[in-house]
């Protein structure tokens, strides 16, 4: 009796793997995706949780995934620092390095809070 159960099972087994396999392993899905989302429209002002003072101002972000990791993804502002290479180029910023994220409607709100002007 016992061979017959198993017999009749193994088919049943395979069919549910072979309808439900694909849906379960496509991962999690609210997970972050290429998409311009919540800050596209908006400059962000990133500071490092691990390297002090550095950090980053971007533009245009979205949220982008690269090896298993979330990145936000922007122009690099212009901040009129001399020593700011980055500017108006691509900068991918790891989110799990972000000590604190400032969101600005737009680049002259972020240049008055970073002079010190009010908003």
């Amino acid at each position: 009796m016992s061979r017959t159960w198993l017999i009749a099972a193994v088919p049943v087994v395979a069919l549910a793997v072979f309808v439900f396999g694909p849906a379960l392993s496509a991962g999690p899905q609210n997970a972050p995706s290429d998409s311009p989302g919540v800050f596209a429209n908006k400059v962000l002002s990133i500071s490092s949780k691990t390297q002090g003072e550095f950090g980053a101002v971007l533009e245009k972000v979205q949220m982008k995934q690269l090896g298993g990791k979330s990145f936000l993804v922007g122009i690099a502002v212009d901040t009129g620092e001399a020593s700011d290479w980055t500017k108006g180029r691509i900068t991918w910023y790891p989110i799990d390095d972000a000590g604190q994220i400032i969101e600005f409607d737009n680049i002259e709100q972020m240049m008055r809070a970073h002079r010190g002007a009010a908003p």
